[in-house]
């Protein structure tokens, strides 16, 4: 269906992954990042209807829990370049932002920060958030946390999710400027008494990054 595709099947396409996401039923059409991304490319399709298909794809992935929702949102955001535009697709942003936060598979964030609808948000709490996640550390979030509980229970984001992410990442901080880092400094950055490290950093390696963790010394 995707093959050759114009406007008008487009829109058709479009609408049917709504419906999916309203019955709770995987359409049985294709619905990939890749192909849609590809055949708009080669199709003289109109920006808006594009955008839209955009995000019926991204609430599709993100309904059925698919890893690549985020993608498909940053995919929508990068069509947008003025900033007139960029100030429009503020709720499409901040939708990103809390996607890719929610990933414990997206470890690097900061190319969202070259999004011209990310950069708009300069100033707000959902942005301010993205640069901890980007720069940020443990005592970073911690503050953050405690300031704007409401802020993060509201927009469904999970305490005990974005805190190991927080942790892994100020974790792979600590590893990249210095060749050993001490059970001291880890349980002071990480805020974690000294016999929960080494079962955390074991669990990281498995799950998340085989390679970040080999210059800590135990």
């Amino acid at each position: 269906m995707m093959n050759g595709i114009d406007s008008l099947r487009l829109e058709i396409w479009t609408n049917i992954l709504s419906a999916s996401c309203r019955l709770g039923i995987q359409p049985r059409i294709p619905w990939n990042l890749k192909q849609l991304v590809s055949t708009l490319a080669a199709g003289n399709i109109d920006k808006a209807k594009a955008k839209e298909a955009y995000r019926a794809l991204h609430r599709t992935l993100r309904h059925f829990k698919k890893q690549e929702a985020s993608e498909a949102q940053v995919a929508l955001l990068r069509m947008y370049s003025s900033s007139d535009e960029a100030a429009a697709a503020a709720g499409d942003a901040e939708q990103c932002i809390i996607d890719v936060i929610e990933d414990p598979e997206a470890l690097i964030l900061d190319h969202l920060l070259a999004l011209a609808p990310v950069d708009a948000l300069k100033g707000s709490l959902v942005y301010n958030l993205l640069r901890i996640f980007v720069e940020g550390s443990m005592a970073d979030y911690s503050d953050f946390y405690s300031q704007n509980r409401d802020f993060l229970t509201e927009r469904g984001l999970n305490y005990e999710g974005n805190l190991r992410k927080i942790r892994l990442l100020t974790l792979i901080s600590l590893a990249a400027d210095s060749n050993e880092v001490s059970f001291d400094v880890m349980a002071r950055d990480l805020n974690l008494e000294r016999e929960k490290i080494e079962e955390f950093i074991i669990d990281a390696r498995t799950e998340t990054w085989n390679g970040f963790s080999e210059g800590i010394v135990f």
